[in-house]
């Protein structure tokens, strides 16, 4: 999550970052998130319109935003 608040501006007011490791796949990286709480707030968030998904070998980040 570093330097992520000085990107928010970027997108908009309304953006969030999940970030998982030890996921082959991004089904379980999704799970993960969904189990979290505060991952689960982000991915539920509302005025998101937009958002990227990436994997590195098992490392995951989620980008939402508007």
């Amino acid at each position: 999550h570093r330097g992520f608040k000085a990107r928010k501006g970027v997108i908009s007011s309304t953006a969030a970052e999940n970030v998982a490791v030890g996921c082959d796949s991004e089904d379980c990286a999704i799970r993960i998130w969904a189990h979290s709480g505060g991952h689960r707030r982000n991915m539920l968030m509302g005025g998101v319109t937009r958002y990227g998904i990436a994997s590195v070998g098992k490392y995951w980040v989620l980008e939402l935003g508007n």
